[in-house]
């Protein structure tokens, strides 16, 4: 990581000496853009470098133990699945999960059933076969990430009366828990 840096700064270096050796472009204009593209440069980077501060912050505490410790760890982290750190209690192991992709939901437990909305490892979804609330609606899944799938698929769960019976929805955490799943503890 340390080379990054040094190799933006050489192709900003770089960049400035090809647009000074242009006949057309005086001294000050070269300066101006190359400053603009240092600017900008950083700019972009500045979310990159504040994802990679907090993945070294973890590295940097204590090695995790296991697996299942460190892709707690990454998961909290990242704040993608609120219910997370809930989902790894012994008694919600067997609550099947619907999201846009697997990630770390479909690594703890590994028996898990994840249903990845993204079509990736579903053959139904990947060939269109069925749209994503029918889908859903087929399999009743225990907890929906509702929002992420509304978003990937252009639905609207929340207001499908299909969903709006069957499942309790919660806003601020974007999941959808089904009515009488053992898996409702993830609300409290």
């Amino acid at each position: 990581m340390p080379a990054w840096p040094i190799l933006v700064w050489y192709a900003i270096r770089g960049f400035y000496a090809a647009v000074t050796e242009l006949a057309h472009c005086s001294r000050q204009s070269a300066q101006a853009i190359a400053l603009s593209s240092m600017l900008t440069t950083t700019l972009l980077f500045l979310p990159l470098a504040s994802q990679l501060a907090a993945i070294a912050q973890l590295v940097h505490r204590e090695p995790p133990r296991s697996y299942v410790e460190a892709v707690s760890a990454l998961a909290e982290k990242s704040g993608k699945w609120p219910i997370f750190a809930a989902l790894l209690r012994q008694e919600l192991a067997a609550c099947s999960v619907a999201d846009s992709e697997v990630g770390a939901i479909g690594q703890i437990p590994l028996s898990r059933t994840v249903y990845d909305m993204s079509g990736l490892n579903t053959r139904t979804l990947a060939l269109r076969r069925q749209d994503a609330a029918a889908y859903l609606s087929s399999t009743s899944p225990d907890i929906i990430w509702y929002r992420r799938i509304d978003f990937y698929w252009g639905t609207q769960l929340s207001e499908d009366p299909r969903f709006s019976q069957r499942y309790l929805f919660d806003g601020q955490r974007g999941i959808a828990v089904r009515r009488g799943s053992p898996c409702e503890a993830v609300m409290e």
